[in-house]
């Protein structure tokens, strides 16, 4: 009887010393300055303006009505797509690719 408890401990501090049982630890190596950005693509820009719902300048007042981001959320145009409309885009962040591809089309790049 004795054995058996200490080979049930031997298994026990086995399992312990396993990480996969802990998802906890993962947590440890998270960045705590990290900022998530909500990202918005080119080819969604021109899709609103092709259905009327922007004409000529797109805030961040817009983009939270459209429900394309919530009113706490940092949002980040990315460059996927093709932007032929010339608009003035409010965003916190920008991709080269974006900016360049609004700046290429007339439009202008507003940093938040």
């Amino acid at each position: 009887n004795f054995f058996k408890k200490i080979d049930n401990f031997e298994s026990i501090v086995e399992r312990l010393s396993n990480q996969e049982d802990f998802p906890i630890s993962q947590d440890f190596n998270k960045n705590i300055n990290r900022k998530d950005y909500q990202g918005i693509n080119l080819d969604t820009l021109q899709k609103l303006v092709d259905e009327k719902k922007i004409k000529s300048e797109l805030d961040f007042n817009t983009i939270v009505e459209l429900r394309l981001a919530r009113k706490n959320e940092l949002v980040k145009i990315l460059g996927r797509g093709e932007l032929k409309a010339k608009l003035k885009v409010s965003a916190h962040k920008f991709t080269a690719t974006a900016k360049a591809a609004i700046e290429a089309a007339g439009g202008e790049v507003v940093t938040l």
